[in-house]
């Protein structure tokens, strides 16, 4: 199911908060519309749902530790803009997880782990980078099948260092 969370309007974007999303994921979300969708004239940002136990089964095949493991809840984006229509549609992609642990400890320990796995999912079709971002109690995951497009490759590059400049307190 997509459901749209934004649209531009003569150069202006306009993102529509989900109810119940962390201002983390908002954040993170808007930062990459706001660069991968630079210099374009129309384009259009949805989101695609699925369910939660569906996320968890990807999630826990795709690191090599259990991030749901003392995780007190979890919050799931898939995030796309696109551009174009038809065979001309040209479109990148941005995901979220973000995981809020009892305490900040927990949490790190959760970020030291998936900082080892090496920035890529396991077991995947697509190569599919990520970017562990751990604040106070809670854990960030960054990930993109989109890892060829330079814009989309600056921002993972740049995401946990403007994460951690905002000085977030736990979601």
């Amino acid at each position: 199911m997509l459901r749209w969370t934004g649209f531009a309007l003569s150069g202006v974007t306009l993102l529509v908060a989900n109810e119940g999303s962390s201002p983390l994921s908002d954040f993170v979300k808007h930062r990459f519309v706001q660069q991968v969708s630079s210099g374009l004239k129309d384009y259009r940002v949805c989101e695609a749902f699925s369910r939660d136990d569906e996320k968890k089964a990807f999630f826990k095949k795709s690191f090599d530790v259990d991030v749901f493991a003392g995780a007190q809840n979890f919050e799931s984006r898939e995030i796309f803009v696109e551009e174009g229509a038809g065979k001309d549609l040209r479109r990148v992609h941005l995901g979220i997880l973000t995981l809020r642990y009892s305490n900040a400890a927990a949490a790190a320990g959760i970020h030291g782990s998936l900082s080892k796995q090496g920035g890529f999912f396991k077991g995947t079709e697509v190569l599919t980078r990520f970017v562990p971002i751990h604040v106070d109690q809670a854990l960030l995951v960054v990930y993109s099948e989109s890892v060829q497009n330079e814009h989309v490759k600056s921002f993972m590059e740049a995401i946990e260092a403007q994460v951690k400049d905002e000085q977030f307190s736990s979601p």
